[in-house]
């Protein structure tokens, strides 16, 4: 059997709904969402966790909590951009 006897193509793998669609912008939207809640993920784990269980005075944790919602802006504005950027392509 050689591989000229199987005929693949791609049309009957693409859904109808994405055809004529440009599938790279859909990828990019995709990893764009997985980084970010992955980042979203890291800074409560790593920026909440301290704020609620941590032993130290009230001042430093209302400093590290300020901090912690000053990182959520800024990722926050950091999203929005990029979303802004992928719509555009």
């Amino acid at each position: 059997m050689c591989c000229n006897d199987i005929l693949v193509t791609t049309e009957y793998f693409i859904p109808s709904n994405i055809k004529g669609t440009n599938v790279g912008v859909n990828v990019l939207k995709f990893l764009l969402h997985a980084v970010f809640i992955i980042l979203i993920a890291l800074v409560t784990f790593f920026g909440l966790g301290p704020v609620l269980f941590a032993d130290g005075v009230l001042q430093e944790r209302l400093v590290t909590a300020a901090i912690v919602v000053v990182i959520y802006i800024i990722l926050a504005i950091l999203y929005r951009k990029s979303i802004q950027w992928v719509n555009r392509k």
